[in-house]
């Protein structure tokens, strides 16, 4: 590798590298093989989607909030232009 190529460090760079230069539409393109699998949830996975159904139903729902969210994110996101959001009183940090 010359020196003045710094920006090869790793193999992966060199293999690259190679690959650019013989030409990407020269190689074949070819899936990985691997054996076929039966997806399957995690005990932790299976207790989680368990509890979720459970309190489902019992009428409960489950939300996704983003509590600590910096005023520009939320001035990004607010499609509606509404004024919904809580500002906490004495925030530690710019996120609120």
């Amino acid at each position: 590798v010359p020196t003045y190529r710094n920006d090869i460090t790793l193999a992966a760079d060199l293999i690259e590298e190679v690959a650019r230069m013989y030409g990407y539409d020269k190689i074949p393109s070819t899936l990985p093989e691997m054996s076929m699998t039966v997806g399957k949830r995690t005990d932790v996975q299976a207790k989680k989607h368990l509890i979720r159904n459970l309190l489902k139903d019992q009428g409960l729902h489950e939300t996704l909030t983003y509590s600590l969210t910096s005023p520009v994110m939320v001035d990004d996101f607010n499609i509606f232009h509404t004024n919904e959001s809580v500002k906490l009183a004495m925030p530690l940090g710019e996120e609120r």
